[in-house]
């Protein structure tokens, strides 16, 4: 007759194993950064979504990394690019904004 191994072994070689395939399944964040990276992201596109002078906006590219927002864009005026850094910097979470907004009209009037 065989040995029987004791359970408790087999729970402790179990258990992480089991652990390592829940942090590496597919498609699962795997750092707590990236988790407040991506709810940053979700909080800045429903926030752009809401803005009626935003949402008009076309091609609006949101880079998002620690709290830092890229913001990338081609917008007809300077205060277009005033609205998005500002809009962007409101939201919860924004520690930095980098702006990466091309104004094609020339105008640069900022907002005071």
């Amino acid at each position: 007759m065989p040995p029987v191994p004791d359970p408790s072994l087999l729970r402790r070689l179990v258990r992480p194993i089991e652990a390592w395939m829940r942090r590496h399944a597919r498609g699962a964040p795997r750092h707590p950064r990236t988790l407040r990276d991506h709810a940053l992201a979700r909080r800045l596109h429903r926030t752009l979504a809401r803005d009626a002078a935003a949402a008009r906006l076309p091609d609006v590219r949101l880079y998002v990394a620690s709290g830092t927002v890229v913001v990338e864009a081609t917008v007809a005026h300077g205060l277009d690019r005033d609205l998005l850094v500002r809009l962007v910097g409101s939201v919860r979470g924004v520690a930095r904004v980098v702006s990466r907004i091309t104004v094609t009209d020339g105008g640069d009037a900022a907002l005071p």
